[in-house]
């Protein structure tokens, strides 16, 4: 009788035992819960990650990369180059993208930055050609240089109204006053017509926004910054109100169908190669008589005529680099 007792104890124990294991392995092999998604074990474990939270590499080869839920900043260049990724789920709770972290990821089809992120660097999103919509969260407050630099199918960007920093309007990126015109989709098409807050346009806003015909600004626009509209190759026409100041270094550089610009009285400088191969400018109205043009302001305009004051630096500029010009 003893011994049958001590028997069920060894099997009751060996029974214990197999649902422990079992119930461990299970929980190995479960999945790893990312808002709505699921994350495989064998998948988490293609994820780099330190004490920090900071994501420093990446080996899975899913297209559809989740990215797990402790994950606070994604290094520079963790996903540079991955052509096989078409999209990616950053998690809420995600501080900061680093520089280049996604450049190059040129299936990548739609950006969505959660309202956790404060910041991305420079070039992280650059040349993903095959981006069309991006939507920034209402914690973002600082966007790097050409982040979102060489993304030619682009054709929608929307921002948080919650967001103080950052707002959009017709797709466009601005900053919360919408005085600063940052960004254009490059994707754009036909014409556009600026809201009149707008005072300066950064550099690379319309870079090679190559389906726009036309684009209008009011008077309260005060600066174009260097390549804003550089190799916009169908733009015909653009009117830049009666205020502008400053026109940076190859501004409507390989605008090769601009055919007429008209510049104001107000305008008191304009950059190297400004103008830059604007094959098709023939009549060029600047105003302005006491203006500082850097060299090659209008290098390759074969056929450009300026009308100009008599006695302006516009006037002298010409004569000097045997530019044709008519006094007004």
């Amino acid at each position: 009788m003893l011994n049958f007792k001590w028997l069920k104890i060894v099997i009751s124990s060996l029974t214990l035992f197999t649902l422990i294991n079992n119930s461990t392995a299970r929980c190995m092999q479960s999945d790893f819960r990312i808002g709505d998604e699921s994350l495989e074990a064998s998948e988490r474990e293609a994820f780099n990650i330190d004490d920090n939270g900071l994501l420093f590499s990446y080996n899975g080869t899913n297209e559809d990369v989740v990215i797990p839920n402790e994950v606070k900043e994604i290094g520079s260049y963790v996903f540079s180059n991955r052509t096989d990724i078409t999209s990616i789920d950053l998690p809420e709770g995600l501080l900061k993208i680093d520089d280049y972290a996604f450049s190059g990821c040129t299936n990548l089809k739609r950006v969505i930055i959660p309202d956790s992120t404060e910041d991305i660097g420079k070039f992280s999103f650059a040349n993903c050609e095959s981006i069309e919509y991006i939507y920034l969260g209402n914690s973002l407050c600082n966007l790097g240089e050409m982040c979102f630099f060489g993304c030619g199918s682009l054709g929608d960007i929307n921002v948080s109204q919650e967001n103080i920093y950052f707002s959009s309007r017709d797709g466009v990126l601005f900053d919360k006053e919408q005085i600063n015109l940052i960004l254009c989709p490059s994707n754009i098409r036909g014409e556009y017509f600026a809201p009149d807050t707008v005072k300066s346009i950064y550099s690379y806003a319309f870079f090679k926004c190559d389906k726009l015909e036309k684009a209008a600004f009011s008077s309260n626009l005060e600066e174009i910054k260097d390549m804003a509209f550089y190799g916009c190759s169908k733009m015909r026409n653009v009117s830049l109100g009666e205020n502008l100041k400053h026109m940076g270094s190859c501004a409507f550089g390989d605008c090769i169908s601009l055919e007429q610009i008209s510049l104001p009285e107000t305008l008191r400088f304009i950059g190297s190669n400004a103008f830059f191969n604007c094959m098709s400018l023939k009549n060029t109205s600047i105003l302005s008589s006491n203006l500082k043009i850097e060299r090659r302001a209008f290098a390759s305009c074969d056929n450009i005529i300026i009308y100009c004051h008599e006695g302006s630096s516009l006037e002298r500029y010409a004569s000097k680099h045997d530019i044709k010009f008519i006094l007004i």
